[in-house]
């Protein structure tokens, strides 16, 4: 048995090379990369950043100028475009869920 780390990860690339008859590459190696979350998902908008946009629609009306800026600075962390994008994602859930109850 491997005493040491070292060890046993020479154990495991054997075993890995035994099991298979060909060499496994050493993922340890390779960087990782890091990918963008999407900036506008459904979990970047907690209950409270929710509240806040909301707080935020009720003072600045749609004539107020640069509106989604003013919005964003309310909402620490979240862009000008981000809280445009979550406010017509609202608006096309709310028009659909409209549709559909009117369908019934």
């Amino acid at each position: 048995m491997a005493s040491n780390s070292l060890e046993l990860k020479k154990e495991h690339e054997t075993m890995n090379t035994k099991s298979s008859g060909v060499a496994q590459p050493n993922y340890e190696q390779i960087e990782p990369i890091s990918l963008p979350s999407p900036q506008n998902s459904t979990e970047d908008w907690t209950d409270e950043l929710n509240k806040l946009f909301e707080e935020a629609l009720n003072i600045y009306d749609k004539d107020t100028p640069k509106r989604w800026q003013k919005i964003a600075i309310h909402i620490s962390g979240k862009k000008d475009e981000d809280v445009k994008k979550h406010y017509e994602n609202l608006v096309r859930v709310e028009s659909e869920l409209l549709e559909i109850l009117n369908d019934n």
